[in-house]
């Protein structure tokens, strides 16, 4: 058996392990038990839950990442006309600009990371609750 065939036999060997593994947890198996059921070590079964985890979680973000250039571009697309108005002197345009800003900011989450900055100088704060 040629050196490449030996990896792919083992990716190949490797992903059903990962594949059985997440099953049996979705199941409610401890990772104990899988392991046992498998005939791994347990730190194998915990290696594998964390590389499916990841891979699940490296999924969501491409997901949301795709999600988020659509609707950029979108709201990009309806900004340019109100920005030109509204620096022409447009009230409503200006209004308009303002809510298409105040939506980039949420789906780049702007907002949030200045909300989670500032309960955290809440909570260490010594004096009043108003100062922060």
């Amino acid at each position: 058996m040629t050196h490449g065939k030996k990896e792919s036999s083992q990716t190949i060997r490797r992903a059903e392990r990962r594949r059985r593994v997440l099953e049996l947890r979705k199941s409610g198996l401890s990772s104990r038990r899988i392991a046992e059921a498998l005939g791994v070590d347990h730190k194998t079964v915990l290696n594998d839950l964390d590389w499916c985890f990841a891979d699940l979680a490296q999924q969501q973000r491409a997901t949301t990442e795709e999600y988020r250039a659509l609707h950029t571009s979108r709201l990009e697309q309806l900004l340019h006309p109100m920005y030109k108005q509204g620096m022409g002197g447009d009230v409503d345009a200006v209004r308009a600009a303002t809510a298409i800003l105040d939506q980039l900011a949420r789906v780049h989450g702007l907002y949030s990371l200045g909300r989670t900055w500032h309960r955290s100088r809440r909570s260490t704060c010594s004096r009043s609750s108003t100062c922060c």
